[in-house]
C-alpha cells in the first residue's frame, strides 16, 4: 500500500501538467477554428494576376496615398484626396459615419464598394495581402490576441528581422502610455487571455496599441480612437508617439474625440452626418470656422479664435 501511495505521488505533477495542457488546448480551439475558417480566403484572395511579390515597395512614390473616388458603404459619398509621409490626419465625426470602415478598407480587412486606392501609382488590390498588411498597420478598436505571454504577443507583431530585446518592447509600452507591466505577477512573462491571467479591457486596450508600435516598418497607421478611454496625461503620452511615427515618414490616420489632438492634425476628415454630403477634408481651424456641426462635436458653440488671428 506504502509503494502504491508512493507511486500515485510520483505521478501528481505529470498529471496536472497535462491537465493544465488539456485546458490550454481547449482554451485555444476557437482561435484555431478562426484561423483555419479564414485561411481558404486569405488564399482566395491572396493576389490577383500581375500582383506584387517583393519585400519592399515597387514605386519611388511608393509612399503617397491616394483615394481616388472612394466608396466606403451603400449609403457613402465618394472620397478622393491624397497623402504624403510624415502627415498626421485626424478623422472626426458621430458613430457610424465611416471612420473606421475608412481604416478597414486601407489594408483590405474590407474592400470599398467602388473607387480605388492606390499606393504609389498601384492599386492595393494588386499587392499580396502579407505585403500590404506589413505596408498598413490598422489598430482598431476590437483587439485580438492570442492566448500567451505579453512578450509572446507583442513579439508577433514585429518585423521578423528586427533583433526583439527588453528595451525594444519597453520603448513599445512606453509609447502607447502602458504602465501597468511591473504590477504583474510575471512582468512580460504573464500569460493572460482565456483561463490565464485577466487583463482589464483598458489593459488589453493599450497593448493592443503598443503592439503597433513594435511595426516600425509600416509605411501607413490608422488608430481607432485609442485615446478615448485615456485620462489627459496618458492620452497626451499616446499622442506624443504617434507624432514620433509621422517624424519617421508615415502617414498616420488618428480617429479622435478630443479637441487638442484634431487641432494639433495637420488635415482633418471631417465624417459628416448628413448622408447627402461627403466627408470634408480640411484644416481643424477651416472647419471651426465655417461648421457648427463641427464645433458641437467638441461641445463647442462659438467659433475659436486663435490669438493673432
Amino acid at each position: 500500500l506504502a509503494l502504491v501511495f508512493a507511486y500515485v505521488e510520483s505521478i501528481d505533477g505529470s498529471i496536472l501538467d497535462l491537465g493544465r495542457f488539456m485546458s490550454q488546448w481547449r482554451s485555444a480551439q476557437p482561435a484555431l477554428h478562426r484561423i483555419r475558417s479564414l485561411a481558404p480566403e486569405l488564399d482566395a484572395e491572396e493576389e490577383i494576376e500581375g500582383a506584387k511579390g517583393t519585400s519592399s515597395l515597387p514605386f519611388p512614390d511608393a509612399d503617397i496615398l491616394k483615394l481616388e473616388k472612394v466608396v466606403l458603404g451603400p449609403s457613402s459619398k465618394p472620397i478622393s484626396a491624397e497623402f504624403e509621409p510624415g502627415e498626421l490626419i485626424a478623422l472626426v465625426g458621430a458613430s457610424g459615419t465611416g471612420k473606421s470602415l475608412f481604416g478597414q478598407a486601407l489594408n483590405r480587412l474590407i474592400d470599398p464598394v467602388s473607387g480605388t486606392i492606390m499606393i504609389g501609382r498601384t492599386d492595393i488590390k494588386r499587392y499580396r495581402l502579407k505585403l500590404l498588411r506589413t505596408t498598413v498597420t490598422v489598430v482598431d478598436r476590437k483587439p485580438f490576441f492570442i492566448r500567451g505571454s505579453i512578450r509572446e504577443n507583442l513579439r508577433l507583431a514585429a518585423p521578423q528581422e528586427a533583433d526583439i530585446d527588453d528595451q525594444y518592447l519597453n520603448e513599445a509600452l512606453h509609447a502607447a502610455a502602458v504602465d501597468f507591466i511591473g504590477d504583474l505577477p510575471e512582468k512580460l512573462e504573464t500569460v493572460f487571455g482565456e483561463g490565464a491571467y485577466p487583463l482589464t479591457t483598458d489593459q488589453v486596450a493599450r497593448l493592443h496599441v503598443a503592439r503597433a508600435f513594435m511595426r516600425w516598418d509600416s509605411r501607413v497607421f490608422f488608430f481607432d480612437d485609442p485615446t478615448a478611454d485615456l485620462e489627459p496625461e496618458e492620452a497626451r503620452i499616446v499622442f506624443e508617439s504617434i507624432r514620433l511615427l509621422t517624424e519617421r515618414g508615415a502617414i498616420v490616420f488618428w480617429v479622435t474625440r478630443r479637441l487638442d489632438e484634431a487641432a494639433e492634425s495637420d488635415r482633418v476628415i471631417y465624417f459628416q452626418n448628413a448622408k447627402d454630403s461627403a466627408p470634408r477634408i480640411e484644416t481643424h481651424d477651416a472647419l471651426l470656422a465655417s461648421d457648427e456641426a463641427y464645433r458641437r462635436i467638441f461641445g463647442l458653440r462659438e467659433r475659436l479664435v486663435r490669438p493673432g488671428a
